[in-house]
């Protein structure tokens, strides 16, 4: 992805594996949410997007995110700056013969599959904010959560989670950068502008939601939204600061990845042998 000044970022983690079923409904809500607001005009497999993507004739799209392992990368340029793209993180299976003209053997992953099978990035020019207002990306961020049957993700100022997950270190030779503790499989990365968590965490949360101090919202029923602040520029402020701070303590500091404590172990509502 090309650099865009100011991003807003947005990313959903969700279980449910995608299939064509799926891949189509997640690509028609990013493309006609809002009358086509965010339809993106390029499309491809992998970066740069070179394809037009059309509306009315998805099939291509579609069929390159229900395989294991593909991406749907996307972009618009006009009249605002959009990119992203969604990934199918199954692993697909792989064979081998063992010696030559013996059966196919299936070969055992090294890992097992990821959690989070479906996932989503996007990153929106601030002329969107500056002409749409931030609640037209809220409302995205709902409807994709709800269409990815997501959970959980966050939508935030680029700035704002790179610094709280982009390691920097250094020595005498070179600067190195990094993200890390943002794979929600082995703890949240941490609180943002806006956070939506599904149904697993509300219920993991209980009761310590209601002493939370941010706005909350419910989502489809049985998700939740927590929001600090009324802009993403909010982050920095003593404020939101005070009150992202106060959140973690009320749902568990162990629970959130920490900038200032990388090896930190994390709590997940999804922990079991050998994750």
């Amino acid at each position: 992805m090309k650099a865009i000044q100011r991003a807003i970022k947005m990313e959903l983690f969700s279980r449910k594996e995608l299939d064509p079923d799926s891949s189509a409904r997640q690509i028609k809500t990013l493309s006609e949410f809002d009358r086509g607001l965010l339809r993106p005009t390029r499309c491809d497999t992998s970066e740069p997007p070179r394809e037009r993507f059309d509306p009315n004739d998805m099939s291509e799209p579609v069929r390159w995110l229900s395989q294991p392992g593909a991406y749907f990368q996307f972009k618009q340029s006009k009249p605002f700056r959009i990119e992203g793209f969604i990934h199918n993180r199954k692993r697909g299976e792989l064979w081998t013969r063992e010696r030559e003209g013996g059966p196919l053997v299936a070969v055992l992953p090294k890992f097992p599959e990821p959690l989070f099978t479906t996932h989503w990035v996007l990153w929106f020019g601030w002329s969107l904010v500056e002409s749409k207002g931030v609640d037209v990306l809220k409302r995205f961020v709902k409807e994709a959560f709800v269409a990815s049957r997501s959970d959980y993700g966050y939508l935030a100022l680029e700035e704002e989670q790179k610094s709280k997950n982009l390691l920097v270190t250094e020595d005498q030779r070179k600067t190195t950068t990094k993200f890390v503790g943002n794979d929600p499989e082995y703890g949240l990365p941490g609180l943002y502008w806006i956070n939506v968590f599904g149904p697993v965490y509300t219920a993991w949360f209980g009761t310590a939601l209601a002493r939370v101090p941010a706005a909350i919202e419910t989502v489809q029923g049985d998700s939740i939204l927590v929001q600090f602040g009324d802009s993403p520029e909010d982050w920095r402020s003593e404020g939101v600061v005070e009150s992202q701070r106060r959140t973690t303590e009320v749902l568990g500091r162990d629970r959130f990845f920490s900038l200032a404590d990388p090896d930190r172990p994390r709590q997940t509502p999804f922990s079991a042998p050998g994750r």
